[in-house]
């Protein structure tokens, strides 16, 4: 259902998926499709890769013991487009003794249709939040793993310092922290916490990504990509206003007029 809902302008039946492998789905007919939706941006070496699978596979035949607690709707709050001088009036007379807890920043908004920050945002914004005490927190998820272009992590651009960074793709999340915080979470438990079979196929994923040249790969494709949208950007001026984004995280912004930029009618898009 999650799918269909999807593809129902394209596809007027449920897509019932049968099998996954690399760049493709292919359903119970035998019918090959591209994948363009690639598990909300977190398939970053494609589907049954043969390297995660014998990961998978090995680690299986030692050990297999897990249990998994999800809780659905968990996206952190969507963000919201604040300069450094608004953030800093929120922490001066808003923010009870001037103490905040974190920041969670997507580097580049993927879930926002790959909005990029201005330029002089995140290091400020952020650098402020942590002379409130507070952390800042990187969301990696879909704009880390060398998809935007010459630096693995996306927030190494923008030369900021988080605290934390998180990131997923298989069943499996990382969290990254420094010592001090580090600590303060020592005793916590999480019963999604520890998976080897996960450890072992995260630890696969990041030798494809070296030894495939997948970063470079990013920056290659992604760079023929933009500038094939911008072509038709400017083919059609009235329909297509933006296309931000970097790399292989590139969004589309449809508008019905290039000034007033008002976006397409919901059922445009929708038969997009």
């Amino acid at each position: 259902p999650f799918t269909g809902r999807f593809l129902s302008p394209v596809i007027t039946e449920h897509l019932h998926v049968a099998r996954a492998e690399r760049q493709f789905i292919y359903d119970t007919s035998g019918k090959r499709h591209m994948d363009f939706f690639t598990g909300i941006v977190t398939v970053g070496v494609g589907h049954c890769h043969p390297r995660l699978i014998q990961a998978a596979i090995q680690k299986n035949e030692k050990i297999l013991a897990c249990i998994c607690i999800l809780f659905a709707r968990s996206y952190h709050r969507q963000a919201s487009d604040r300069y450094v001088e608004q953030l800093e009036e929120i922490l001066d007379h808003e923010v009870s003794n001037k103490k905040v807890a974190g920041m969670f920043i997507e580097s580049i908004q993927g879930y926002g249709c790959s909005v990029q920050y201005p330029k002089h945002y995140i290091k400020p914004a952020t650098g402020r939040v942590q002379q409130n005490g507070g952390l800042y927190i990187a969301d990696e998820v879909q704009s880390g793993f060398g998809r935007t272009e010459t630096h693995f992590w996306e927030y190494q651009g923008h030369g900021a310092k988080p605290n934390i960074a998180i990131a997923s793709g298989f069943p499996f999340a990382a969290v990254v922290t420094r010592p001090e915080i580090a600590k303060t979470v020592g005793n916590y438990f999480n019963t999604y916490g520890g998976n080897p079979i996960g450890c072992a196929v995260a630890s696969a994923v990041l030798d494809v990504i070296k030894e495939e040249k997948l970063q470079e790969n990013s920056l290659q494709v992604g760079t023929h990509l933009f500038n094939s949208l911008a072509e038709l950007r400017d083919q059609l001026p009235n329909v297509i206003g933006d296309i931000p984004g970097k790399s292989l995280l590139i969004g589309m912004e449809m508008v019905t007029d290039k000034e007033s930029r008002k976006p397409f009618p919901v059922e445009k898009m929708n038969a997009i």
